[in-house]
């Protein structure tokens, strides 16, 4: 939920960059504009990054720079990529007044003090035309510093002219305004380091100022109430929050009319607002509103219409809106690319969104491809091992996941983890060391997954604010841990468990999602307790809620018709049971192909129908088919995976030989097609155990790599000294030490088997 509430903020917040200047407040607009997430991550650059900002800086103290003097004006050409800056001198307490006219150029400007801190920027929705005004009191007597720069990268080449309109002695209505920028100042500053109760205080007496100072229906006042409608959201005192979302549009649409960007800016930011509370159908026309306004004032590539595009595009998808939704995302990451380059969270968080889009909808490949995008954007951006690229990371595995390829999901839900790990990151490296449990899960592996299920929920639960929505996954993937081992009675208590929680803490999408999880695996656990009545009704709940929610074809679907279709077939309405089967198996060719790892079950079931119903060409059609996917499954699981892997795969896979000898005996005796499938599989599977570790070893005995030698050699060295302890162990009273030490040992061997399969 935090996460949630910060990404709105950052959304939030960019609206305030959207704002028209007026009297003073400029300076406070780009103080508070930046996302809690921008300024972190400006507080911990790398040695490298720190290194080019160095550079940077020795480069720009060699730029020219022009002096501004009182009622001279100048004028200028300035292209993408350019920067020019300009110097005033004045004196303490001094008033200035200054003014970009832009003639062809969007421009933003930032403001530097006398002691070489930065102290604003400036950036209004005046387009490429119109004034930038800049209006401030000099904190020190000293030289201000002006950079000017086109607001995107790739602008051509148009005029500007920069004036200086008025230097003058303060007055004491500039010193009071003054003092509300210095209570902002502090608000900022508090709300940085996330003490966001203690930044309301000196937000409110900021606004208050304004209000005394320029009356309750100016601009500035206005955009105080936002402010601190921004701190309440960060509060999460949503009630306190909306009614100064509400008053700051009234008051722009009394002072500035009904097409004012500052008009625009309030609804986009009250767009925001209700989207974060899950109330996308009132978010909806504020932010229509908002991207009309944008589009009428604004270029068609200008980055405040990227981002009114894109959270339109969030919202649409909260509503279940998909195809709108990804017209809209991919206006968005065309615009925001052409506005702020390939490499901006801005852009990447457009590609997430159009990513997770098509991750909904079990477009999977569309989706790897989409978050592939946003992995290169965050690298570049932030670096290969950054905790950015680590997040693109965690939702290319989730697709390579869902579409049954364990291996390659392995290998990137643990680079995640290395960097979570390295980076000290607790939550991240949490919800890492979950993901991994999952693929343990997935191979069969339930004692690994479960223990490691119980370790995160513990860990969890002691954490100072402990994250109830994860406690309530680690619970949930325990509860079908549970029922994959046959223990319903555990798994029902965790599924129990789960959705009291998030029940509690939950609402909206949000919560009809869980629920329909939760509702699927107490439905598996009926059916394994014989409950069916139960079971289906379990199942037409979360089947109602995944339609809803992800439309007509979703691999979550198939689970659920799966399982209506077992309930059927075990109260023995085999006619009934089949278009159960017919619509997973549709849907699951469609969504993941011959990747899906569920795909062999459906065929199985179906065989199993159309034998009892005496059909025994069909039955053997779709038990050829299981057969054929089942040797695909079992040859990538074999292929990687360290011995003690690739046993439990094998293990959980040994039913399917029993299975097809007990169809050739019982539904086709004389069929010499069933008595050939089942003795292939036979000698099939033996001959996967007798060869699966020797063909790996003589693979890598013959690349004669000095480095696979290297880890031969430590493999056969671990062996041979925990082969000893165990002997040892055996003729004796094996000491806590030597237990130890063999466990150590297992761990060793069971690592290096893992790379020598990846090696081989």
């Amino acid at each position: 939920m935090f996460k949630q509430i910060r990404d709105c903020l950052e959304r939030s917040y960019s609206s305030l960059r959207n704002l028209r200047p007026s009297p003073l407040f400029l300076l406070v607009l780009w103080i508070f504009a930046q996302s809690p997430n921008a300024l972190a991550s400006s507080a911990r650059r790398s040695p490298v990054e720190s290194s080019l900002q160095q550079q940077s800086a020795a480069a720009q103290s060699t730029q020219e720079t022009t002096p501004l003097e009182l009622g001279k004006p100048v004028e200028r050409e300035l292209s993408g990529g350019q920067k020019h800056i300009y110097q005033l001198a004045l004196t303490e307490g001094q008033y200035a007044n200054l003014t970009i006219e832009q003639r062809g150029i969007d421009v933003s400007v930032r403001l530097s003090g006398a002691d070489g801190k930065l102290i604003a920027e400036f950036d209004s929705e005046s387009r490429n035309q119109g004034p930038e005004n800049i209006e401030f009191v000099a904190a020190a007597a000293g030289t201000y510093k002006l950079e000017v720069t086109p607001t995107a990268k790739g602008a051509s080449a148009n005029r500007y002219e920069v004036r200086l309109s008025e230097a003058r002695a303060a007055t004491e209505r500039d010193r009071s305004l003054f003092e509300a920028l210095k209570f902002f100042a502090e608000a900022a500053s508090l709300y940085r380091a996330m003490k966001y109760a203690d930044a309301l205080l000196p937000a409110e007496r900021a606004a208050q100022i304004f209000e005394q100072t320029l009356g309750a229906q100016s601009q500035d006042f206005a955009r105080a109430l936002n402010y601190v409608a921004h701190v309440h959201l960060a509060n999460k005192d949503y009630a306190k929050a909306e009614p100064l979302y509400l008053r700051a549009l009234e008051i722009r649409e009394r002072v500035s009319g009904a097409q004012h960007p500052d008009v625009a800016a309030s609804c986009h930011a009250i767009a925001n607002f209700y989207n974060t509370q899950r109330e996308a159908a009132k978010a909806k026309p504020f932010i229509q509103r908002a991207l009309t306004i944008r589009e009428k004032l604004l270029d068609s590539n200008h980055l405040h219409t990227g981002q009114t595009l894109f959270s339109y595009a969030s919202i649409l998808f909260n509503l279940q809106e998909y195809a709108p939704a990804e017209e809209l995302y991919l206006r968005a990451i065309s615009v925001l690319e052409k506005a702020v380059g390939d490499d901006e969270p801005r852009f990447s968080a457009a590609l997430h969104g159009l990513g997770y889009l098509y991750d909904t909808t079990g477009d999977f490949i569309k989706a790897e491809q989409i978050y592939q995008r946003e992995l290169a954007s965050r690298e570049k951006a932030k670096g290969k091992d950054s905790l950015e690229a680590a997040y693109a990371l965690n939702y290319i595995a989730r697709t390579h996941f869902l579409q049954g390829d364990y291996d390659k999901a392995e290998a990137f839900y643990q680079r995640t983890f290395d960097i979570y790990r390295n980076k000290n990151d607790e939550s991240g490296t949490l919800i890492a060391l979950g993901n991994l449990a999952l693929i343990h899960h997935a191979r069969g592996d339930y004692e690994r997954a479960e223990t490691v299920y119980k370790q995160l929920v513990e860990r969890r639960e002691k954490a100072a604010t402990p994250n109830q929505g994860q406690i309530a996954h680690d619970l949930l993937n325990l509860g079908v841990i549970n029922n994959d081992k046959g223990d319903y009675a555990s798994a029902e208590q965790y599924f129990k468990r789960s959705l009291a929680i998030v029940e509690a803490i939950l609402k909206g999408n949000l919560l009809e999602r869980m629920q329909a999880n939760i509702f699927s695996g107490l439905a598996f656990t009926n059916i394994g307790k014989g409950d069916y009545a139960t079971a289906e009704q379990l199942c037409r709940r979360a089947l109602t809620i995944y339609e809803k929610i992800y439309g007509p074809n979703h691999l979550y679907i198939a689970v659920v018709l799966r399982y209506l279709g077992r309930i059927a077939y075990l109260k023995g309405e085999l006619a009934g049971a089949v278009p159960f089967y017919r619509r997973a198996l549709a849907i699951s060719e469609k969504s993941q192909g011959f990747n899906n790892p569920n795909l062999p079950d459906t065929l199985k079931s179906l065989a199993d129908i159309y034998a009892a119903r005496g059909e025994t060409a069909q039955a053997l059609e779709f038990q050829g088919r299981a057969n054929v996917l089942g040797e695909y499954h079992l040859t990538l699981s074999l292929a990687t995976g360290s011995e003690r892997q690739k046993l439990i795969y094998l293990a959980a896979s040994a039913s399917n030989i029993n299975r097809n000898v007990t169809f050739n005996l019982r539904y086709a005796p004389t069929d010499h097609r069933a008595a050939e499938m089942a003795l292939t599989t036979v000698l099939r599977r033996k001959g996967r155990v007798l060869d699966a570790m020797t063909d790996t070893l003589s693979s890598l005995r013959r690349r004669a790599n000095p480095q696979d030698r290297d880890l031969l050699e430590q493999w056969n060295e671990t062996s041979s000294q925990l082969a000893r302890l165990v002997l040892n162990s055996q003729q004796s009273q094996a000491s806590a030490e030597s237990q130890a030490q063999i466990k150590a040992l297992e761990e060793k061997r069971e690592k290096l088997e893992d790379e020598i399969s990846r090696r081989s």
